[in-house]
């Protein structure tokens, strides 16, 4: 191999340290996108996943919303019928008191009349068929009193037991108010949760594809250097060879012209000899 020709070799050899670096910062480049998008892919997934959860407790804190609202309608109905009912428990109890009373006095007017002798009553020589009717009279209303008395605490005790009742199913429905409240400030801690995890994941994505899209650029800026430095060594090996190949030739000529000379001066001095 010529001199000539080693030298051009020995430029294009310069030339491709140049194209390894940019090589290597590209290779660099390429497996750092590789691991942004699969990470970018990781948060996607857990951004819809989260979002699914979110969606969840949109509907579960729907779904309680809606049991509340039954409950207070519930409450409420109760209430307004613990209401009636104890308004009517005290008209009945109003009622035996002014029965009872009615009955006191009747039992003291009865007295007055001497009802202890009941007996003399009916013998009255004025008129026994009337103190005989008098006395079936008041018999037959104390009997009436008594029995509706006694109708009276009997609805009494009815309505207390309804109304106990009711009281029973009151607490129990706040029970379960306070339970689905309990509930639902749970599910609302948890879509806040959810929701802050969200907005920071879509937070880290735009961030990571601005990145991306930056790390692509890089990659494109790169790829075209070392297009370049690869057009550039292609060029200077063409030219290498082509300077050798003319360095070649023109030795080639200088080696037939030499040799044509010493013919030349061989067939002379054979002429003069």
């Amino acid at each position: 191999m010529t001199l000539s020709l080693l030298g051009a070799l020995y430029g294009v050899a310069q030339a491709a340290p140049a194209a390894a670096a940019p090589q290597q910062d590209l290779n660099s480049v390429r497996k750092e996108i590789s691991t942004l998008q699969q990470d970018i892919a990781r948060k996607e997934a857990e951004r819809q996943q989260t979002a699914g959860e979110i969606a969840k407790s949109e509907q579960a804190l729907q779904a309680t919303h809606q049991v509340l609202n039954e409950l207070e309608k519930k409450q409420d109905a109760s209430s307004s019928q613990l209401d009636n009912l104890q308004a009517e428990l005290q008209t009945i109890r109003i009622k035996v008191a002014e029965t009872r009373q009615r009955v006191s006095r009747l039992l003291a007017a009865e007295y007055k009349r001497g009802q202890q002798d009941a007996m003399a009553i009916m013998f009255n020589t004025q008129d026994p068929n009337q103190s005989a009717r008098d006395l079936t009279y008041y018999t037959h209303i104390h009997r009436a009193q008594q029995s509706l008395i006694q109708t009276l605490r009997d609805q009494e005790v009815q309505l207390q037991a309804m109304s106990e009742r009711i009281e029973d199913e009151l607490v129990r429905l706040g029970r379960m108010s306070s339970a689905k409240v309990q509930e639902k400030r749970q599910l609302q801690q948890a879509r806040n949760q959810h929701s802050q995890q969200v907005s920071q994941l879509d937070s880290a994505i735009r961030n990571q594809q601005q990145k991306l899209q930056q790390l692509k650029e890089d990659e494109r800026e790169l790829s075209a250097l070392i297009a370049r430095i690869n057009a550039d060594i292609r060029r200077r090996q063409l030219a290498a060879a082509a300077k050798a190949a003319q360095a070649k030739k023109a030795r080639e000529q200088a080696t037939r012209l030499a040799a044509e000379k010493r013919r030349q001066q061989v067939a002379d001095a054979k002429k003069q000899g």
